[in-house]
């Protein structure tokens, strides 16, 4: 998720024609389909467009595209062939582009979330340092005060007195 230049793919979205993007298809009946099944002349061709400034414009389309894969499913009572690649294609390209705002929201949240969690574990090394010293520190304390027991100890008995337990 980190590896999302989200500078680049923000500047993209603005320079790119803004959203949403739709995808739709329209015959072209100079092409020819074959199959084992024999010739049908004509398939659908995707194109993806959006509305600018209130009029429906083409963007792209897969007409030239040189990476086709007609389906056909035709029968007896008809049907319909298409480019199942440009059909996929086009649906991908529709589809980021349209969650694009989405996938920046996330991207730059992950980013937050991954800089607090470094901030924690940075204060938590620190902390874990302080502890370190002050247990350290606690543990001198505890020694110079057993030794000032047993110097009282010594002192109350040179004295004739007994210590308190």
């Amino acid at each position: 998720m980190t590896d999302i230049d989200t500078d680049k793919l923000r500047a993209l979205d603005k320079a790119a024609t803004p959203g949403p993007w739709e995808r739709d298809s329209e015959y072209d009946g100079d092409g020819l389909a074959t199959s084992s099944d024999g010739c049908a002349t004509g398939w659908h061709n995707f194109f993806v467009g959006a509305d600018v400034d209130g009029k429906w414009r083409t963007l792209l389309d897969t007409v030239n595209s040189d990476h086709k894969l007609i389906e056909d499913d035709r029968d007896e009572n008809g049907g319909h062939s298409w480019d199942a690649i440009g059909e996929a294609n086009t649906a991908l390209i529709v589809h980021l582009r349209n969650s694009v705002p989405a996938i920046l929201a996330m991207a730059e949240d992950w980013k937050r979330c991954e800089n607090h969690r470094n901030n924690l574990a940075d204060k938590i090394t620190d902390q874990s340092v302080e502890i370190g010293a002050l247990k350290a520190e606690v543990a001198h304390l505890c020694k110079a005060l057993e030794r000032s027991a047993r110097i009282a100890e010594i002192a109350l008995r040179a004295l004739g007195k007994e210590p308190k337990a």
